[in-house]
């Protein structure tokens, strides 16, 4: 039989050949049909010596043209498959098994008894449990063989791991006839599974760290919270007052980490553009850390370019939050006595753009090879002893990253263990030549006694009256106390629909509304949206006080009339800026 080889024809002659096999076969079935007719008939049949040879022609070009499909088939087929006949000799397979068995042309292998191709080639592929597997099956002296392995095979080629199944096949007649190894690889899959088995494990790990970073200052605050109503010592309660606000700072920014982290996940997190001073956010995310530095005696330097703009253009907020995490990272992990730097350096400009390097540098634990690439990912800490000895959720560095690379930047780390480490990134940015509309310098440098000297002095001259919408008793009673400590009088609105009510019987009463936002009957942008449709409304401060914080959050308040946005759990001193800021003139 001509053995036909699609690597060494035309495409052309391919097309001719299969046209006319497709002719042949109409023919040979034709010609089958009549003898069939024939037959019925009970008529002698007489075949001529042509008609002969052309049937016993379509017969063998059938037989080729199976044969040719058979061939492309295996060839094409992304399995590596074995097939052997009942006696153990080789009869076809996938041109793969050269790659397994080390042969240069799977027709030498053709014919071969499968106990002589182990003997010779030794395919490593074969394992143990395999080679015992043929050797008890179709090796031995059973006459007749039917197997079902009922366990899991696997092999690996080439650092690449394969699904292994052994199956022996049956004739027409149902008598065995053979047996196939067909190899599946399935690198991918066993990739992805290990990936989320790994991805599941450090979610469990993470919510482990969450639970105790969570629990912890809970414990404080719970705690705490039973010694001062117990305490009849001034001293002592307010140490535990203390306590709890560190405590309760603590939970909130773990909590402000989950929800940044969730916002990225759902491709919802956002980046904004405004006009701020530089210097000011360093200063300030330097503020935020100075007092924990302080108490571990270590040296903070903060270095700033004399080349960078005093006015710039990005995300002010995320800025801070970056700089702000990172040196929290550094006081955290640097010990007692050591030094820690912030340097911020003008990198190159082009028209209005501009790119700064800025650098966080500590003298503290450091970090290795093998645990840098995992700093920067989700849900993960250097290792499991950092998380237990310092605490932490391991979210910090991956928000960073997220925020970085969302505003153009790129983030990485440079560090030996015990040696310490340094924190780089670079940022695009714009450059401005005008201060910000709503210029907070001046605000930033005032301290909380000043503010409520301020306050205090507008209320003698004349009675100050907001009106709060909060829905949520505790709320009214923590506003209504921080607001009396400055000689402010407050009235309450239980949700938006009062809150309008009350302002529409005496709109000259208040000199500023403080708004919540979900609130029952009618919610703080509906209600901020009415009063500002009527004429008495439309120059009155409207501050949002809520929990919803996100900077979408902040531009709906905007979008519905707010002059601004306080956040909960609400900044005492903020919230004094705010009033002063609108104070009556």
């Amino acid at each position: 039989m001509a053995n036909i080889d699609a690597d060494i024809i035309s495409h052309e002659s391919y097309m001719e050949l299969q046209q006319k096999l497709a002719a042949a076969e109409a023919l040979n079935k034709k010609l089958a049909r009549d003898i069939r007719i024939l037959e019925k008939r009970k008529e002698n049949v007489k075949v001529s010596a042509d008609t002969q040879y052309s049937i016993t022609k379509n017969v063998s070009d059938e037989r080729q043209k199976q044969e040719l499909y058979l061939k492309l088939l295996l060839r094409s087929h992304p399995d590596i498959i074995l097939v052997f006949d009942d006696k153990t000799n080789f009869l076809l397979g996938t041109d793969s098994i050269c790659n397994i068995i080390n042969v240069s042309d799977i027709s030498l292998l053709y014919g071969r008894k499968l106990s002589s191709i182990i003997e010779r080639y030794k395919p490593p592929a074969f394992t143990p449990k395999m080679l015992e597997i043929i050797e008890s099956n179709f090796l031995s002296d059973k006459s007749y063989k039917e197997i079902y392995v009922d366990e899991k095979l696997e092999t690996e080629i080439e650092n690449n791991k394969f699904e292994v199944k052994i199956l022996s096949f049956n004739n027409d007649f149902g008598v065995y006839a053979g047996f196939l190894i067909v190899m599946h690889d399935i690198t991918e899959l066993s990739l992805a599974k290990e990936q989320a088995e790994q991805a599941s494990r450090s979610k469990s790990e993470f919510l482990s760290r969450m639970s105790h970073e969570m629990r912890t200052p809970m414990n404080a605050i719970i705690g705490m919270t039973g010694i001062a109503k117990k305490s009849k010592s001034d001293n002592e309660r307010d140490g535990c007052l203390k306590q709890i606000e560190i405590a309760s700072k603590h939970l909130l920014d773990v909590i402000n980490n989950v929800l940044d982290m969730s916002k990225i996940e759902a491709n919802k997190f956002e980046i904004t553009s405004t006009v701020f001073d530089f210097n000011r956010v360093v200063k300030d995310a330097v503020n935020v850390l100075k007092f924990k530095a302080r108490e571990k005696r270590q040296n903070l330097i903060v270095e700033i370019d004399e080349k960078i703009p005093q006015y710039v253009i990005s995300d002010e907020f995320r800025l801070t939050q970056i700089i702000t995490n990172l040196l929290a990272n550094s006081v955290k992990f640097t010990p007692e006595d050591g030094k820690i730097i912030l340097r911020a350096n003008y990198r190159k400009e082009f028209e209005d753009n501009i790119t700064l390097r800025i650098e966080v540098e500590d003298t503290g634990i450091g970090i290795s090879d093998d645990e840098k690439s995992r700093v920067f990912e989700a849900f993960e800490q250097a290792d499991g002893g950092t998380a237990r000895r310092y605490g932490g959720t391991g979210l910090g560095l991956a928000i960073c990253k997220q925020i970085i690379e969302m505003m153009g930047g790129n983030i990485w780390v440079i560090s030996k263990i015990d040696e310490g480490s340094k924190f780089i990134f670079t940022l695009p940015m714009k450059k401005s030549d005008e201060p910000p509309d709503d210029n907070n310098s001046e605000p930033g440098d005032l301290d909380y006694t000043n503010l409520i000297s301020d306050i205090k002095a507008a209320g003698r001259s004349k009675a100050l009256h907001i009106l709060v919408a909060e829905d949520i008793d505790i709320n009214r009673e923590i506003v209504g106390n921080i607001l009396d400590e400055v000689g402010i009088v407050t009235e309450f609105a239980s949700n938006g629909l009062f809150a309008v009510e009350m302002f529409y019987s005496n709109p000259q009463k208040y000199f500023m509304i403080l708004m919540d936002i979900q609130m029952p009957e009618m919610d703080g942008y509906t209600a901020t949206k009415t009063i500002r449709d009527s004429y008495e409304g439309k120059d009155i401060p409207i501050i949002a006080m809520t929990a919803n914080v996100f900077q979408e959050d902040i531009e709906a308040c905007r979008a519905a009339g707010m002059n601004s946005h306080l956040g909960k759990p609400l900044d005492v001193e903020n919230l004094f800026r705010e009033i002063k800021k609108h104070l009556p003139k």
